[in-house]
């Protein structure tokens, strides 16, 4: 899945690295891995999570 910020900094975690992100950020997201996130300035931090949820969906 894909994430894009918004608005504000923050600190996402990706595996087991803290990577710095500020508004205009993109990251791509592989499967199943581990993240979190935090705020990390005194304005709102928001950001778009883009996320399929119908990838076993049967084609037919």
């Amino acid at each position: 899945h894909g994430l894009y910020v918004l608005e504000g900094k923050g600190v996402y975690r990706l595996n087991q690295d803290w990577v710095e992100v500020e508004a205009g950020d993109f990251l791509w997201l592989r499967a199943f891995c581990p993240q979190a996130c935090y705020a990390g300035g005194p304005g709102p931090f928001r950001y778009l999570l883009y996320k399929d949820v119908n990838r076993q969906m049967p084609l037919s």
